[in-house]
């Protein structure tokens, strides 16, 4: 029961921390798209004095240029190295924990630090797979079946390596049905959890509050059901 506790808890903060990284995310993201719409006139301008050789405007435009290339250099630092860095460790700090009580693993630092250096090839790989596939139905299927070998990989992480790793390969109907049931619960926890968001931040009224709240809890719990029953499968020999 104590576990169950313990994993139910990291659940929630995780899904939490997810939304206010999304939140902050989309907020940069306005920003950059507010910044762009109020350059263009700029840059419209420039071009026009450019095609008829006038040289009056040339410092203004260049302030200009020098400031959209700096926002754009910003955006994506923030995109593709502080998201990511973010996300990993968020990822390490709650699933890590989690994991590591599933696995029954016995120090805990010790697992963190196989979890944090495996998680990192994968955490390259998907973001080399969204730079140029986004999100379409291709990276949405390779990144589903990366984590179903990830997700069992973390759970025999005390094994040899060449063990552990050779272990996702076998392929159970049961408990691959249950890693389905747990991307599906999975998903809409993070639904749940971004509707609870809204309401806080005032876009929806106190009582879908609370509801949402509820569902979110009610979800989380059942995540964590399966993701314990998931761990049972997997781990049984």
């Amino acid at each position: 029961m104590k576990d169950k506790i313990k994993i139910f808890s990291m659940n929630v903060l995780f899904f939490v921390s997810l939304i206010i990284l999304f939140v902050l995310i989309k907020e940069q993201i306005v920003n950059y798209v507010t910044f762009l719409r109020d350059a263009t006139p700029k840059l419209a301008e420039l071009q026009t004095a450019l095609s008829q050789n006038v040289t009056t405007n040339i410092a203004e435009a260049q302030t200009t240029i020098n400031s959209i290339t700096s926002q754009a250099s910003n955006f994506m630092l923030y995109q593709y190295l502080l998201i990511p860095l973010v996300l990993f460790i968020i990822w390490v700090l709650f699933q890590g924990n989690i994991f590591f009580i599933l696995s029954k693993s016995k120090n805990l630092k010790n697992y963190i630090l196989k979890f944090a250096l495996i998680t990192i090839p994968f955490c390259l790989v998907t973001i080399i797979l969204f730079k140029f596939l986004l999100f379409n139905w291709i990276f949405l299927i390779i990144l589903f079946f990366m984590l179903y070998y990830l997700l069992i990989l973390y759970l025999n992480l005390d094994k040899p390596l060449k063990i552990a790793l050779k272990k996702p390969l076998n392929i159970k109907p049961k408990q691959f049905l249950f890693y389905i049931l747990w991307a599906f619960l999975g998903l809409i926890s993070l639904f749940a959890s971004f509707l609870v968001i809204l309401s806080i931040l005032g876009t929806l009224n106190f009582i879908f509050l609370l509801l949402t709240t509820l569902i979110f809890l009610i979800f989380i719990f059942l995540l964590t059901l399966t993701e314990i029953k998931l761990s049972k499968t997997i781990l049984t020999k």
